[in-house]
This record gives structure tokens, sequence and C-alpha cells, in this order.
């Protein structure tokens, strides 16, 4: 379930970034500006916001090692 939703979200954010692209690119007086800026930005904020969510989610911190303050790697059992 969590691989759908997360799938779902990275859809949305990636139509977000494509589409304003294509209207940014589209050069519709007035209208390419009005909607191919905010859906660019809001789409970039969604992926980022969807890729720190999935490295703070089950998939992330599967290396098994833990990095500590004097920079020497420490496995975890």
């Amino acid at each position: 379930m969590l691989g759908f939703r997360f799938l779902m979200i990275m859809l949305v954010a990636m139509t977000l970034f494509i589409g304003g692209i294509i209207l940014l690119l589209a050069k519709l007086p007035f209208w390419s500006y009005y909607f191919g800026i905010p859906s660019v930005q809001i789409g970039i904020i969604f992926l980022i916001l969807s890729f720190e969510r999935l490295m703070r989610g089950p998939f992330g911190r599967s290396s098994g090692k833990n990095i500590g303050e004097d920079g020497s790697i420490n496995l975890i059992a």
C-alpha cells in the first residue's frame, strides 16, 4: 500500500512539473506564465517532499551503517 501511495504522489508531482514546463514552452500570452510558473514550482516542492518522505520511510537507511561524530563507520547489528 505504501508503494502505491508513493507512486501516486510522485505521479502528481511529475505531472505538475512537466505540465508546467509544457505550458511555458507553449508561449500562450499571459496563461503560460500564469499557470506554468506556479505549477513548475509546486511540482518541484512536491518532488523534494516526496523524496524526503521516501528516505525517512522504510526504504531509507537500508545500508545498515551508522556514521559516528568522529567519522568512523559503525555497523548496526
